[in-house]
């Protein structure tokens, strides 16, 4: 929290000074890659198997945002970008909660041994209603980023649909009280909802690259 503090405060007295862009975007960077690791480290201690989901979420999604600065695209100062950061974030969070609520399906013999009152556990007679509506959050959040980034029919039929095909699929088929069922569809159903996310992202881009959506369209540019 003070590194933050400190950063952001670099970053004021940056603007007020007039100094140049890329110190701007290197202080940006800087906070997008080192804050997260701190805080989240912290919360994720405290806060392990009661409501870890949300907090694996916060963590392992960070990709999203980081990735940005990555590519030098200044979150603070493009709004495109930073509507299609948030978006896309906001989806990975939800769908991480989502797969890994299955993968916790697996302890819960455990949890009510150890006496873990998880969410997992909590949730137990209605875990697939509560499945559906992450699910039901998590697309419509990544077709959101698309509209942000300008994202042509290919990526909204790819990666938003082969999102909701393979989520329905994995919620409907998922056996919650098979352990080795379960353990399948965690490590099988997150790699096919990421591929065909990844695949649809990937032939949208080449689709913009080589003019097949509209060669006269101009695309939305998230490029500071």
């Amino acid at each position: 929290m003070i590194y933050g503090i400190e950063t952001w405060i670099r970053m004021s007295n940056a603007r007020n000074s007039a100094q140049s862009q890329e110190e701007q975007s290197l202080l940006v960077k800087r906070c997008c890659l080192q804050v997260p690791s701190y805080w989240q480290d912290l919360v994720f201690f405290f806060s392990f198997r009661i409501n870890a989901f949300a907090v694996l979420g916060l963590t392992f999604s960070w990709g999203a945002i980081m990735g940005f600065p990555a590519l030098g695209i200044d979150l603070l100062h493009n709004t495109a970008a930073l509507e299609t950061a948030a978006a896309l974030y906001a989806s990975c969070v939800t769908w991480t909660v989502l797969y890994d609520m299955i993968y916790a399906h697996m302890d819960i013999k455990d949890d009510v041994a150890a006496g873990i009152k998880s969410i997992a556990l909590r949730h137990e007679k209605n875990t697939k209603a509560v499945l559906s509506a992450l699910a039901a959050v998590q697309v419509p959040l990544l077709a959101a980023a698309g509209v942000a980034a300008g994202s042509g029919p290919i990526f909204f039929i790819g990666s938003c649909g082969s999102a909701a095909v393979t989520l329905g699929l994995m919620i409907w088929k998922v056996q919650l009280k098979n352990v080795q069922n379960c353990w399948w569809w965690f490590k099988n159903g997150c790699l096919l909802t990421g591929g065909g996310i990844t695949l649809g992202m990937f032939l949208d881009y080449v689709a913009k690259t080589t003019g097949f959506n509209d060669p006269d369209e101009e695309p939305v540019s998230l490029e500071s």
